[in-house]
């Protein structure tokens, strides 16, 4: 669960107008929007706090952010700000037409029209600048969307983003108006689209991810054969030899047993970097452990590598 503000931590219109002091209604609606934009559209539960589909700003948190959405007759509220309108809590605040609440509105259409935005893993790029980039891939559909995000308040940005998808034709879903001609990733991965200033991009590939001739490579990198381990929560991570979409499943055994048992499954991540935190306490001082990390690209081939580790002092 996620969220951009609460009744505790303040609305998150107030931390964008007190973050730009002297930015005109039109910026600060425009980063709300992006606020809303990345709140949607990166994986979780996005948690809307009443009131911000209507601009509220709020002074303050805990009782300063807890506007009446009827008219407010208390004057803490009643002289407060809004972002998007001339309103304030002292009016009636059940709009429709706010453009906070149509934004709100079409990212819960986009959504609904498109799940692997609601539920598929999330492939963050590398991207320069002002840009933050990621790819939404559902495990059984393969379709990637890509979702890029600009911050500069100014200027639209040209981004050039390493999809997984090569040589793939993509439809803009969310973007700025007019006809932005065709979108398609060349041979090598790479995307091109202009994304506006304070503006997010939404595009879909036509056709699904491809599958590889071979199954990727899967190496252990935390912790090194035969470490010995000393908290006990402990990060494990695994890397791929290339880029794809993929899942990694981590499972351990104690060894010394004899019993020749088959590795439990710690958890599984479906995009890098691939890891993962061990809960070990309940494991004795002493322990030999095997630690293994087996990757599934989808094709049916998998891939292991196994590391073993001694549990240390965890007091």
């Amino acid at each position: 669960v996620k969220f951009f503000g609460n009744h505790d931590a303040g609305r998150g219109g107030r931390a964008i107008v007190t973050a730009n002091p002297g930015a005109d209604d039109e910026q600060l609606l425009a980063r709300a929007v992006l606020a809303n934009d990345l709140l949607f559209l990166t994986r979780g539960i996005p948690t809307v706090y009443y009131g911000d589909e209507q601009g509220f700003t709020g002074t303050g948190g805990d009782q300063l952010a807890r506007q009446d959405m009827f008219a407010s007759v208390t004057p803490e509220y009643a002289d407060d700000a809004a972002i998007g309108t001339d309103a304030t809590p002292a009016d009636d605040n059940f709009d429709p037409n706010h453009p906070l609440y149509r934004r709100i509105a079409l990212l819960n259409e986009l959504r609904a029209d498109h799940p692997t935005l609601v539920t598929g893993a999330q492939y963050v790029h590398e991207l320069d600048g002002a840009l933050f980039g990621f790819s939404r891939i559902d495990r059984d559909a393969r379709v990637e969307y890509v979702v890029v995000a600009n911050s500069d308040p100014t200027q639209s940005v040209t981004a050039r983003v390493p999809v997984l998808s090569a040589d793939t034709a993509f439809t803009m879903l969310l973007g700025p108006d007019g006809d932005t001609g065709p979108l398609a990733s060349d041979e090598t991965g790479d995307l091109v689209v202009d994304v506006p200033p304070l503006g997010t991009v939404v595009l879909m590939a036509d056709a699904p991810l491809a599958f590889a001739d071979d199954a990727p490579t899967v190496t252990i990198v935390r912790p090194d054969d035969a470490a010995v381990v000393g908290t006990p929560r402990y990060r494990i991570e695994a890397e791929l030899d290339d880029r794809r979409y993929a899942e990694v499943t981590f499972a351990a055994r104690t060894l010394g047993s004899g019993d020749g048992a088959e590795p439990a499954v710690l958890g599984v991540d479906d995009a890098p970097p691939y890891r993962l935190y061990w809960s070990n306490a309940d494991l004795a001082e002493g322990t030999s452990v095997e630690i293994v990390a087996t990757v599934d690209d989808g094709s049916g081939r998998l891939r292991s590598d196994v590391v073993t580790v001694t549990l240390g002092d965890r007091s």
